[in-house]
């Protein structure tokens, strides 16, 4: 192939994937949209660090709501749930936060088996603790020694998760550094950068068909 028609394919290319994002209501150029250069991230603090995580998810249209202590984040939780109309909720078994996410949500919502992946799919909504957030990308991290039933981040439709204020790191590595730690490597990691998208050949983008079609995060701690 001469350089001329690779060129011109690729030109093709991007200019559908524009189209895609426009029609999606998203940023023309989303590499012109989120945080401050790599070196620069790595000597942030953390309001600093959340803002770039900001920066670099809400434009794939996902919702970031900052509260103060866990019972205004699980009061945000309860409130989001019944303003998406959702009834049936399955919640993660996330070490930290698992029995009290089921108990507060249990007393408003029918709460669906997280290990049960048949019932996952009729569920309205799934919730979870994120372990961390990464400012460089915008994404979420999910351990899967401390997220053992991570599909109710990947199957019900609506998915909502929370995150500590002091979680959300520079990069990758960071995150990679902060699970080894504890001298484990973890089993397996999760990034969920925004909700499930998709594109056909043509290069229409689709939001929801392989996961969930919304994402809300709850970043909590004062």
């Amino acid at each position: 192939m001469s350089r001329a028609a690779r060129e011109t394919i690729l030109g093709a290319i991007r200019k559908r994937l524009r189209e895609a994002r426009l029609g999606e209501g998203l940023p023309e150029d989303r590499d012109a949209v989120g945080p401050a250069p790599r070196h620069r991230l790595l000597d942030a603090d953390a309001e600093q660090l959340l803002t770039a995580f900001r920066a670099r998810i809400e434009p794939l249209g996902v919702l970031v709501h900052e509260v103060g202590g866990l019972d205004e984040a699980l009061e945000l939780v309860r409130a989001r749930l019944r303003d998406a109309g959702a009834r049936t909720v399955a919640c993660s078994d996330a070490a930290a936060l698992s029995d009290l996410l089921s108990r507060e949500l249990e007393a408003g919502f029918q709460a669906v088996d997280p290990g049960d992946s048949e019932a996952l799919f009729g569920a309205d909504a799934g919730v979870c603790c994120a372990q961390a957030g990464i400012a460089e990308t915008g994404s979420l991290v999910l351990d899967a020694d401390r997220e053992r039933h991570r599909l109710v981040s990947l199957i019900p439709p609506l998915h909502i998760a929370l995150l500590h204020r002091d979680r959300v790191v520079p990069d990758l590595a960071t995150a990679l550094r902060d699970a080894l730690t504890e001298g484990r490597a973890p089993t397996a990691l999760t990034l969920i950068t925004g909700p499930s998208r998709t594109a056909d050949i043509e290069l229409k983008l689709v939001v929801g068909v392989h996961g969930p079609k919304a994402l809300e995060i709850v970043v909590h701690g004062d």
